[in-house]
């Protein structure tokens, strides 16, 4: 486990190893995955309010939540009043002065307050998280509200959109069982990986995602999901296999190609290009690729090479399934041990999107 230096968000960094042909033959089990963390006891987390971040207050500890957390105070004093020592993720300790007083009388931390939440950059609506451990020491958590999350720079996309990235990279793990390294921040439910009661991982189109309870055992599962990632199966009842991921793994590759996102609203004069998949098709058709990666120089440069992409994306984002490549040949012909053949027309179902 790990702590973002700047947001305190925690994430894993895992090592996927793959299994050899008798350790695949073997379910895992939970008990195998070692015991589960206990939940301390002692602890408390509060919404942060405007008066807990001004610069000129302090945070207002709720009573049963001091009484529970913080050693007690002692009352002969007046006012009662302590030093604190709480240390963060990173190993950094801070310290507050806790006081009982006010009209009527509460709980605040005041002295290293405001320092605390001009390092963290709190605002209203971030969380603040106080654990007793049983080593006897205060440990401090925060958990930042969502912040506005910005696309990344088309040039910043385009600089790299030939190299495939990382996708390429897990696409190349999998294909070949080599070990990949994987980073898992679970604010970020575009990336879930998805488990069995076993922790084994199941098939799933990520297009689409649903969160569920831990006391909810059914929901609707009505086809929705990423407008264009869904691969053409699920609105034709028929089985789901992984053939679903290649067509998605085609959608995203058009993406990093054209650098737009695979559903896009557009004028009138220009509707045809609303679905990536379709206008892709009719730019290599056409004889016209360079119109995906229009004022892309770097791209344009190596015209055959983003003929062959545009090639393979048109082979993954088939209607039939059965035509579409498996991810190890995709991989292939990627890498250039296999010719590209001239892909045939998707002849893609008639899905009307909703651009509204």
């Amino acid at each position: 486990m790990h702590a973002d230096t700047e947001t305190d968000e925690v994430y894993a960094q895992m090592t996927l190893q793959p299994l050899n042909p008798d350790e695949q033959k073997e379910a895992y089990h939970p008990a195998e995955l070692g015991t589960a963390n206990k939940q301390p006891t002692n602890y408390f987390c509060k919404i942060l309010t405007a008066s807990d971040t001004s610069t000129h207050g302090g945070f207002s500890v709720p009573r049963r939540a001091a009484e529970k957390v913080f050693p007690p105070l002692d009352f002969s004093q007046q006012p009662p009043a302590q030093e604190l020592i709480a240390r963060d993720l990173h190993g950094n300790d801070w310290k507050f002065k806790h006081i009982f007083r006010g009209q009527p009388k509460r709980h605040l931390l005041t002295t290293g307050w405001s320092v605390f939440v001009s390092a963290k950059r709190l605002v209203a609506g971030d969380s603040v998280l106080f654990i007793w451990n049983e080593k006897n020491q205060l440990l401090l958590g925060i958990r930042c509200a969502n912040r506005p999350q910005h696309m990344m720079p088309s040039s910043v996309l385009s600089s790299d959109s030939m190299h495939l990235g990382l996708l390429a990279a897990a696409a190349h793990a999998a294909a070949t069982n080599s070990r990949f390294t994987i980073f898992y921040n679970p604010r970020y439910n575009s990336y879930h990986i998805f488990l069995d009661d076993y922790f084994n991982a199941r098939i799933s189109d990520f297009g689409l995602a649903k969160l569920m309870n831990m006391n909810q055992s059914k929901t609707n599962t009505g086809i929705r999901g990423t407008k264009g990632y869904v691969a053409l199966e699920w609105f034709k009842n028929m089985p789901i296999t992984a053939q679903v991921d290649v067509y998605s793994y085609g959608v995203v590759l058009l993406e990093i190609i054209s650098c737009r996102r695979c559903v896009q609203e557009m004028e009138q004069e220009d509707e045809e290009k609303a679905i990536l998949t379709d206008w892709a098709y009719d730019c290599y058709k056409d004889g016209a690729v360079d119109a995906l990666v229009e004022g892309d120089n770097e791209a344009l440069d190596d015209k055959e090479k983003l003929e062959k992409l545009v090639m393979i994306a048109i082979w993954c984002v088939q209607e039939d399934p059965v035509l579409r490549p498996s991810m190890r040949n995709v991989i292939h012909m990627l890498e250039g041990t296999v010719e590209v053949q001239v892909p045939p027309y998707p002849s893609q179902i008639s899905i009307q999107y909703s651009l509204i």
